[in-house]
Parts: structure tokens; sequence; C-alpha cells
């Protein structure tokens, strides 16, 4: 029986991964450090690709993801969800347009992944070239979900997604804003209705949050991950040791992890023929999101009030 699961160390959140001995090799500071520094904002980021750059072989880019990786994930960490608990469509944000103009500037500078779509007559994509994912050996800095990454995580170093104008940091990642959000990296259409938390006086949030770790309790890996969470949080001992317990090798990265459990926002935008087209206008056809993004916002209202053409 399931009494009960730990939210807070198990959601499953997509980050920029890597090797730590690939990028130490190549004689460069690892991400996770300059996150915890604060030194993670769009220059400073765009600074360290470019250094980067300089160091890789031919042919392998800095950073790669899916479109819509991108563009979910760092309008969350520029302080945006494209759509929220709500129901409310965001894309339109100054954080979003600033998060894709940055990107398609990173892909103007060969410092990303070119993404590249190609379209039929009728405008539905019939091919998609991109580098993303652990595996990929075209790219540095990948992305995965803690459920993509490799069993044995030794080598393996996280960093969440860096942020824009919207998002302020005095100096250490703890004195990052507010305003820096982790949308959810299980992109499902799983969500409480608005109407019943009302009716019931819900937390929306709080319940989202039971969805979320039910359908993790439905998955035999993440029950034996939660059980090894639980494990460790029975082993912590705050008041003797502050070294955090988790599934990866450095005590930095698991600092990186809980903190952004506690930043972990729904977004619920994923499953939507509307968003994901505006990803791959701007992101792979390099469109200006100003003018591409109302068109598309369009077409997710029309979505989101007959579902059953998402579907």
């Amino acid at each position: 029986k399931v009494y009960g699961v730990s939210y807070d160390k198990i959601r499953d959140m997509r980050f920029i991964v890597y090797k730590r001995d690939y990028i130490e090799a190549l004689e460069m500071e690892l991400p996770s450090m300059l996150f915890v520094e604060g030194k993670w904002d769009y220059d400073r980021f765009e600074i360290y690709l470019r250094k980067l750059k300089e160091k890789l072989p031919k042919g392998v880019y800095p950073i790669g993801m899916d479109p819509y990786e991108w563009l979910s994930m760092a309008a969350g960490a520029n302080g945006s969800v494209l759509l929220d608990n709500n129901m409310e469509i965001n894309l339109a944000d100054v954080g979003v347009m600033e998060a894709v103009r940055f990107y398609q500037k990173l892909e103007a500078d060969e410092l990303a992944y070119p993404m590249t779509a190609v379209y039929d007559d009728m405008g539905s994509i019939i091919d998609l070239d991109y580098a993303a994912g652990f595996s990929s050996d075209k790219i540095a800095l990948k992305t995965a979900s803690i459920s993509e990454l490799p069993a044995d995580t030794d080598n393996i170093g996280i960093v969440c997604f860096p942020w824009g104008s919207k998002v302020h940091c005095d100096d250490y990642y703890l004195t990052i804003s507010d305003d820096y959000l982790v949308p959810t990296g299980n992109w499902s259409i799983d969500a409480p209705v608005k109407a019943a938390c009302e009716k019931k006086g819900l937390d929306p949030a709080i319940l989202t949050r039971l969805i979320y770790d039910y359908n993790s309790a439905c998955s035999e890996d993440t029950v034996k991950l939660m059980h090894k969470v639980w494990i460790n949080e029975n082993k912590k001992n705050v008041n003797v040791d502050t070294t955090v317990e988790g599934i990866f090798a450095t005590n930095l990265d698991n600092v990186i992890f809980d903190w952004a459990a506690n930043r972990f926002v729904p977004d619920y935008s994923s499953m939507g023929y509307a968003v994901r087209m505006a990803g791959y206008d701007t992101l792979c056809g390099y469109a200006d999101p100003s003018e591409c993004f109302n068109k598309w916002i369009e077409e997710w209202k029309t979505e989101l009030e007959n579902p059953i053409l998402v579907y």
C-alpha cells in the first residue's frame, strides 16, 4: 500500500545535463558551479558557450535540444509558464519572447545545434532535425529528465536552464528571484479541474503534486527511485551533517536538484499542436516570435475550447 510519497525529490524535472569528465577534459568550469555562483544569466551563459565552442571538436555544438524543450523550460526559467494552472496562455509574455530570441541568436552563431523543419503543402511537419538527449554525440550540453539518464549517474552533472532579464540574481543561486520557475518535465495532460479545486477549497498546486506522484507510483523504476530517496531521507540527520544525499555523485548536483524541485510549476502546454508549431516556426524557421505567436495563440485557444482536436 502507498501511504505517502516524498514529492520534492522525485518529480521528473528536465535539466541541462553533461558528462563531467568530458567538460573537465576541455578545461572548462562545470556549469553547475557557475549556476550556484549566480553566473548563469543569458550573457554569461553565452560567454560560456563561446569558450566551449573553441575547445570542442569540429561538428560538435556546445548545446542542443528539442524546440519545445527550450520553449517550455527556458520560458519558465525566465519567469513565464506557457499554459499555467489557471489555463492561461502566456506564450506572448516578455519572458517567452526573450528566451526564444536568445536561442535564435545561439543557433545563428552556431553555439546551439541549428534546428530545422520541413513542411508539406498543408503546413504540417514532415521532417524535423535537432540534436537532443543524453546519448547525442553532436552536442556537449544536452537535456534530459532524471528518468532518461543512465542508472549510473557518477559521471553526470546537471544544471538548470539560464535566465533572462525577468529574473534577478544578486550573487549566489539562493538569491535568484522568485520569478525563476522550473516547469514540470513530465509533460502530461493530467491536471486538477480549477472549478473543483475552488468548490472544495483545495490548493491546485498541492492536488497537482498528488496527481503526478500517483502517476509516478505506476512506474516500477520510479517506485524504486522513490524508495531510494525515502531511505536517504531517513538516514539524513540535518543537525549533524548537511550533505544532501540523492541520486547524483556530487553534493553540488544534488543541491541543484533539490533547489529546482522547490521551483516546480506545472506547464500543461505539451499536448498542444499550436504551441509546438509556434516553437517550430521560431526555433526551426527563425520567425519573429512577436509576429508568429499571436497567430498560434488564436489556434491554441481553439484547441483548448475543443480538446478533441488536440488528440
